[in-house]
């Protein structure tokens, strides 16, 4: 939700990576082969299964996934690489749908932690090099998809934005991402209504799909009747549900304009009415709105000054972020934590807490749903919050199966990359994840990895920890 990490993106060509950081291998050539003999597979094909199919051989063959089939019965070439699978669980690699990637040292950790694709949502002309970068194997990395600069109002919240007043600059600004090569196009809260339909009208003319935030101008019905192909945070959702009555559903226009971050919030929370539910995740449906909620941001920035204390000193994670993120993570330099009172605080608290029954009912209606994280907002760290993010749509009522299709099979639909990645199925390109226990037991054992395969290379669980240490290593924290 919050980029104001935005100027870390200059760490892209500041900072020093050692060679054997960043730099990858060739990717193996189609005689190269990997067999993961014995796994349990969860291929994330098809509806809800109960249990992994059990005793697979996966044969993998330079990039692809060449054929799979029960122990034994695979025709394997001579010389291929065997890896044990007994007792193990093979899935798809995981994808963070919404990230903003900072530092070279982000890839590692996103490898480290089983995330093998990433969509970034604040893109410049450095993300475009660091996608190419990543795509022809020059650096190790999960496959990334960028948006270009946020589509903003004039001013804009964040330095970096493309600002626009005017019907017209909105198109342009569509029309020179288009021309650039970003994947889709971002918009974001300050917009007025005639830029922001522009905007939606441009990319849709120029194939992109278009999302972001809905604008505090615009009511969530006409973004997406509009064409809004993606919302993130769940933006706007809760005015959209209020009771008739209620104090922000009764107010004017103007005078919802000068609110502020919290008293929204707390209006908002206050007034909702969750009977309406059923009614906005219908609208979802209809218009076959991506819906990517990021739980886990919205509790760490409503998290009291305490708590971000507590993680700030003691969280185990905190030994991969570098200097300039510890500042902007330090709770003393908090500005969301300025002139807010008590009471504001456990308003942003419970708005973000609603997020769980939204969901829910976005899921029983089929309303489409991807996970993202919206690293490296304040403890929200690249590669690891995306186990805690899973965590989190099984809170939220999913199925452990349910929750994993969100960060796997979505999206690679999302992005139009079914016949590439996403399940564990002959053809696809291998971007894999080998854990030591069953996620659909406990949800929490995606973080068990024994292993991770990218694009057909092999990552073994000392080479994993071995690129988190010298992550630490890099930032002076051995």
């Amino acid at each position: 939700m919050n980029t104001r990490l935005l100027p870390c993106a200059l760490l892209l060509t500041s900072v020093v990576v050692s060679p054997q950081l960043s730099l990858a291998q060739e990717f193996p050539a189609t005689d190269d082969c990997l067999l993961i003999a014995g796994a349990s597979i969860l291929t994330m094909e098809g509806a809800e299964v109960e249990a992994p199919t059990t005793a697979q051989d996966v044969l993998i063959c330079g990039q692809q996934i060449r054929a799979i089939g029960d122990v034994g019965s695979l025709e394997v070439p001579p010389e291929t690489t065997r890896i044990d699978g007994a007792g193990k669980v093979l899935m798809p690699g995981l994808t963070d749908g919404h990230v903003h990637l900072n530092a070279p040292l982000d890839l590692e950790l996103n490898l480290a932690w089983g995330v093998t694709s990433v969509r970034n949502l604040f893109g410049n002309p450095l993300s475009l090099n660091l996608r190419e970068r990543v795509r022809t194997g020059e650096l190790w990395g999960p496959r990334m998809w960028t948006a270009g600069p946020i589509i903003d109002g004039d001013p804009a919240l964040w330095p970096g934005s493309a600002a626009v007043a005017t019907a017209d600059a909105a198109r342009s600004a569509v029309k020179d991402q288009a021309e650039a090569g970003y994947d889709f196009i971002k918009v974001y809260s300050l917009l007025r209504p005639e830029p922001f339909f522009a905007a939606l009208e441009a990319a849709q003319e120029a194939g992109l799909k278009v999302g972001g935030h809905v604008p505090l101008s615009v009511p969530l019905a006409d973004a997406v009747e509009a064409g809004m192909d993606f919302i993130e945070h769940l933006q706007e959702f809760l005015p959209a549900m209020q009771a008739a009555d209620s104090e922000l559903q009764t107010m004017s226009k103007a005078d919802r304009r000068k609110l502020g971050f919290s008293d929204r919030a707390r209006l908002s929370a206050e007034g909702f009415d969750p009977k309406r539910l059923p009614e906005v995740a219908q609208l979802m449906v209809k218009h076959k709105v991506w819906n990517i909620p990021t739980f886990l941001v919205l509790e760490r920035i409503s998290a009291s000054a305490q708590q971000k204390s507590e993680w700030f000193e003691t969280h185990p994670q905190m030994r991969t972020q570098g200097q300039m993120t510890e500042n902007f993570w330090n709770p003393a330099n908090d500005f969301r934590l300025q002139n807010v009172t008590e009471e504001q605080l456990l308003a942003r608290q419970r708005s973000a807490r609603l997020h769980m029954p939204i969901v829910k009912a976005l899921h029983d209606a089929g309303a489409e749903l991807m996970l993202g994280t919206d690293t490296p907002n304040p403890f929200v760290f690249p590669g690891y919050s995306v186990h805690e993010e899973l965590r989190r749509f099984v809170e939220a009522g999913l199925s452990p199966w349910q929750a994993l299709r969100t960060a796997t099979v979505q999206p690679a639909r999302f992005l139009g990359q079914e016949a590439v990645f996403g399940q564990v199925k002959a053809g696809l390109e291998a971007d894999l994840l080998l854990l030591d226990a069953d996620p659909l037991q406990d949800i929490a054992n995606t973080e068990r990895i024994f292993g991770v395969i990218t694009r057909g290379r092999w990552l073994d669980r000392a080479t994993l920890t071995a690129k988190v240490n010298a992550v630490a290593k890099a930032y002076g924290k051995e």
